[in-house]
């Protein structure tokens, strides 16, 4: 079983859990009580979740889950239409052309992460796509950085941070059109990290001697963690 959570609630992803499907998908509040649920034909290799919608992918494939919050969603999805729920694949779905040709992925999807309105997925060979969560399609295509473990967007989502196999902890600008490196800003032997939910420049990160906060450009003095 795999658990990811907002500040607002949990989501539960419980594998095979029948000869029909997968998984089964719940949607809980946050005293752990199921409120939602759905079957759902994939083997999750990653789910990420925002206030309004999850986002659950496997091989090439991907689920946009749209479930309905009254007193939150009014706060947080734009005015388009949402399309109706249905499995994606990349292979399909890629709208990015070079030189007028469709370029299409059969990368496995390996992590996730959420923004208000997008999705960022990350593939195998280093490629990510920014995917709309609206109706699923993919608005952007962009040759990364390879071997990724973990990724996450500030509260703005204009920041992309990532830490490597090499446990290196790396920053990106995120724009409409453009993933660009911020330079200057790697930190080395990076365990695990977390952006502050409010700050958009705050970001804790964990190494083995200490815990850090980064703000703006400037660390602030670790803290021990022997």
């Amino acid at each position: 079983m795999e658990i990811v959570s907002t500040s607002e609630r949990p989501f539960k992803a419980h594998h095979n859990i029948s000869f029909l499907f997968q998984c089964l998908l719940q949607l809980c509040n946050n005293i752990g009580t199921c409120i939602d649920f759905k079957y759902l034909d994939i083997e999750p290799s990653c789910i990420s979740l925002n206030n309004w919608a999850a986002v659950v992918a496997g091989g090439e494939s991907y689920f946009i889950w749209h479930f309905f919050v009254p007193h939150k969603s009014s706060c947080t999805r734009s005015d388009k239409s949402i399309v109706e729920n249905r499995i994606h694949k990349l292979t399909e779905e890629t709208v990015v052309k070079e030189e007028g040709r469709r370029k299409c992925c059969p990368d496995q999807i390996t992590h996730s992460c959420m923004g208000n309105n997008f999705c960022i997925l990350y593939c195998d060979s280093g490629v990510v796509y920014k995917v709309s969560l609206h109706d699923g399609s993919v608005e952007n295509r962009y040759v990364f950085i390879p071997n990724i473990v973990k990724m996450e967007l500030n509260s703005m989502c204009t920041r992309l941070a990532t830490v490597d196999t090499t446990n290196l902890l790396q920053f990106f600008e995120i724009g409409e059109n453009f993933v660009k490196k911020i330079h200057g800003l790697e930190v080395k032997e990076v365990a695990d990290f977390q952006w502050d939910e409010d700050q958009e420049d705050s970001i804790a990160y964990l190494t083995k001697q200490k815990l850090t906060v980064l703000r703006g450009n400037e660390a602030e003095e670790g803290i021990s963690c022997d």
